[in-house]
């Protein structure tokens, strides 16, 4: 394999270093490169199952979608390994913690794609002061980050809704495709775009309540004490059998 050289490294470094002169043009312009890479691989029957920021290289203003080694067509999923706890855990879709052999799919990968955008409007990795054992027990309960002051409300909406702790609730990725065109042309056509304060929250109080409500219609267990392993025994072993990179 060849790999080509990123002038600009990787999303997390890019971000650290170029933040604070980013408009929101440019974060939106970067997002919407990152869902396009996305889509062609979705299109293409190919499931990432290891989208995180250190996987996306930028190279002369261009965003390069990397790291391949998890990746496989569709019909290929059900050959997966025996962990599915493979990768940075903030991106990890929740179901690949408590689901016993959990396939990887599409929705998996806009799961990772949701932290990536919060990342984008927040400059800093997700859960950056947290450690492995508290990360697993937000991740698994929908303990998600929460909004940057200052960002649209509609960007907000967008990565919440990818980050959705039911997968069925997520959006196909050519609905984000489009939602973060519709984004950017209302930015450069200069339109009024309502942004998130956290002094005039109640659309995101609203947005949250639904989500709630939601997650107690569903069948999922959020329950670890019901399983015979004991929860620490439990993280401890998925740490250990966790491949970071």
């Amino acid at each position: 394999m060849i790999l080509q050289f990123a002038s600009d490294g990787n999303l997390q470094e890019y971000l650290r270093k170029n933040f604070v002169k980013l408009q929101w043009i440019d974060k939106l312009n970067i997002a919407k490169e990152i869902v396009n890479g996305l889509l062609f691989l979705h299109d293409n029957s190919i499931i990432h199952r290891n989208l995180h920021s250190k996987n996306v290289l930028i190279h002369r203003g261009q965003i390069k979608i990397t790291d391949f080694s998890l990746t496989k067509q569709i019909d290929e999923v059900s050959l997966s390994s025996k962990s599915n706890i493979h990768g940075m855990l903030a991106y990890i879709d929740p179901e690949c913690l408590f689901v016993p052999k959990y396939e990887r799919n599409k929705k998996s990968d806009i799961y990772s794609l949701g932290v990536i955008l919060w990342e984008i409007s927040s400059g800093r990795p997700p859960y950056e002061s947290s450690e492995s054992n508290l990360l697993y027990f937000q991740a698994i309960q929908g303990v998600m980050e929460e909004p940057i002051e200052g960002t649209p409300l509609k960007y907000v909406e967008l990565y919440k809704q990818c980050w959705d702790q039911i997968p069925s609730l997520r959006p196909e990725t050519k609905l984000v495709h489009e939602m973060s065109s519709h984004l950017i042309e209302s930015v450069q056509n200069l339109d009024l775009v309502e942004i998130a304060s956290f002094d005039d929250s109640s659309s995101l109080n609203k947005y949250e309540n639904d989500i709630k409500s939601r997650k107690k219609a569903s069948s999922l267990d959020w329950d670890l004490s019901c399983k015979n392993i004991g929860p620490n025994k439990k993280i401890n072993k998925l740490v250990e059998e966790m491949n970071l990179v």
